[in-house]
């Protein structure tokens, strides 16, 4: 018998409380600066209260601290596991070159690039997380994790590019969204593509962008799993979820609703929603 797995992420997963205590994984967080002045650790803040602080102010995010992946890391040997840790995407944050920076001389640590962010890293960090509960080791949830994300496909439409804008993420969208968007009242549609947010379409309307993610999605059913996210929006979210339920992706008690948490929403602002599928692998 091989040392058992622990698995460790970074808060931008946006796994619950329950999905997180369920498989017991580890979650190192990011921090989200309000104002210039209030720096919180995510795991500190309900989306009410998040919400209710950045209300007329400026919002920045913050990578974990080298120590604080230490520490979890550390921990984890001690108690005679291996770890296996699952970052956002190398090409939106410095959250993985952090937890690589912690693994530097500890035997048994892994640190994997997620190449997404909020449920498309959870999907991978639960997958894992399961695997590692039945006994499997790193390499198996490795070769796991990478033949879900070559089956995934994310789209997220943003209802605004401000906070976007202002965290200077994805520049190359903004600065085409600026190009084609003028003087007209468009939403930008997007896709996450080998870990970056790359354009995919502009529409005129929410309802269209909805519509047009559900046109991207629905031909690839049958769904090995499928999520929803959102900020502020939780009614459409769940209309979204019945939608790819009626169109046979997924039976709807599969599908996953959640509100992006303090870092997500830092940068997609509110009225965001997002959707992935995970097709079933072909025999």
């Amino acid at each position: 018998m091989g040392r058992p797995l622990c698995i460790v992420t970074d808060s931008s997963a946006d796994l619950t409380a329950a999905e997180a205590a369920e498989l017991q994984i580890e979650v190192v967080p990011l921090a989200v600066t309000i104002g210039g002045d209030l720096t919180v650790p995510e795991t500190d803040l309900t989306r009410d209260q998040y919400f209710e602080l950045v209300r007329g102010k400026t919002v920045s995010t913050s990578q974990p601290a080298v120590g604080a992946f230490q520490e979890t890391f550390q921990a984890a040997l001690d108690r005679g596991c291996d770890v296996l840790c699952i970052t956002l995407s190398t090409r939106l944050s410095g959250t993985y070159q952090a937890a690589q920076q912690a693994a530097e001389g500890m035997q048994g640590v892994w640190v994997h690039d997620s190449r997404g962010v909020s449920r498309l890293q959870a999907i991978q960090v639960l997958a894992a997380g399961r695997y590692a509960r039945e006994g499997g080791d790193c390499a198996g949830a490795l070769q796991l994790i990478n033949g879900m994300l070559q089956r995934t496909t994310a789209l997220v439409q943003l209802d605004t590019l401000d906070r976007l804008r202002q965290g200077g993420r994805a520049a190359s969208i903004i600065h085409l969204f600026d190009r084609v968007a003028k003087s007209f009242q468009i939403k930008p549609v997007v896709v996450v593509e080998d870990g970056a947010l790359r354009f995919a379409k502009v529409v005129r309307t929410f309802r269209r962008g909805l519509d047009y993610m559900l046109e991207r999605l629905a031909p690839l059913a049958p769904a090995e799993c499928a999520a929803v996210m959102h900020t502020r929006v939780p009614d459409v979210a769940e209309a979204f979820a019945d939608q790819l339920a009626e169109v046979g992706c997924i039976p709807r008690e599969q599908i996953t609703v959640v509100e992006a948490g303090a870092v997500i929403s830092s940068h997609g602002g509110e009225g965001m929603i997002g959707a992935l599928l995970v097709q079933k692998p072909q025999l």
